[in-house]
């Protein structure tokens, strides 16, 4: 969820200049209105062209625990559908395989960057598939 998820959640505004700003101080709304919730991840995407975007993403922690992944090349986008489901399925797939949360925003982000060059809804790639985009400035296709 982004801050406008939480924006709709809650029926507050945040109003902050920047994007990341936006985004902590709707994890803070939310951290204090879901006692359970442990985690928030979110993107931040830039369109650049239709087959050109650049991807970051953010995760923060109820404890305090702040990650982000820098912001990355997507060029030659196939589909976008399914990249939010691909990036939220590596956030929890971090989270579960004991991943910092350095590592786990970055498997996150490579997932959902991935999932871009892959037609349809589905991302049927192997962890070693993300794991080998997780240090690599661009999500170029590999055949």
């Amino acid at each position: 969820a982004d801050y406008r998820d939480i924006e709709v959640i809650l029926g507050q505004r945040f109003e902050q200049a920047d994007v990341v700003a936006k985004v902590e101080a709707a994890a803070t709304a939310a951290f204090a209105a879901f006692p359970q919730l442990q985690w928030m991840a979110c993107t931040q995407r830039q369109a650049l062209s239709v087959d050109h975007h650049a991807l970051g993403a953010l995760l923060l922690g109820r404890d305090g625990t702040r990650a982000q992944a820098p912001v990355r090349q997507l060029q030659g986008i196939v589909d976008r559908i399914g990249g939010g489901d691909a990036f939220a399925a590596g956030i929890l797939h971090g989270i579960l395989s004991g991943f910092d949360a350095d590592a786990t925003v970055r498997f996150g982000l490579a997932a959902g960057g991935l999932k871009h060059s892959i037609p349809g809804d589905f991302n049927p790639v192997s962890e070693a598939d993300v794991l080998a985009l997780v240090g690599e400035e661009r999500f170029d296709v590999r055949r």
